[in-house]
């Protein structure tokens, strides 16, 4: 069973950007906000065959490394704490399991400040 990653409704337990906020990327669906106003899941670069996860570098490097079918790094990302995901993973329990990991990787952090005005 292939993973629909895309939509919002993937994890309701942690929700999506409301589309006012997410209207503001290329793909209103498909991003994931923790509750420090830190995105977590995003559209990332290979939008046709993936979709990114921002999550530590110690953990990137073991989901490379114990299911590359699954979850690796295009150039653009090595070195930062991200990584991509296919969309048709063979295990999407897991794919979720990670996304929740990211979701507390990312309300453990301090809240996003607000932009100033210009």
């Amino acid at each position: 069973m292939a993973l629909e990653a895309r939509s919002p409704e993937i994890l309701p337990s942690v929700g999506a950007v409301p589309a006012h906020v997410a209207g503001r990327f290329r793909n209103a669906i498909g991003y994931q906000q923790s509750s420090s106003g830190q995105f977590f899941v995003f559209e990332g670069r290979e939008t046709d065959t993936s979709f990114a996860v921002k999550i530590d570098l110690d953990t990137v490097e073991m989901l490379k490394e114990t299911e590359p079918e699954t979850y690796w790094q295009s150039k653009h990302y090595q070195g930062y704490p991200a990584v991509l995901v296919r969309y048709d993973s063979p295990d999407p329990e897991r794919v979720r399991r990670v996304i929740e990991q990211a979701r507390e990787q990312a309300a453990a952090k301090k809240p996003v400040r607000p932009r100033k005005k210009k």
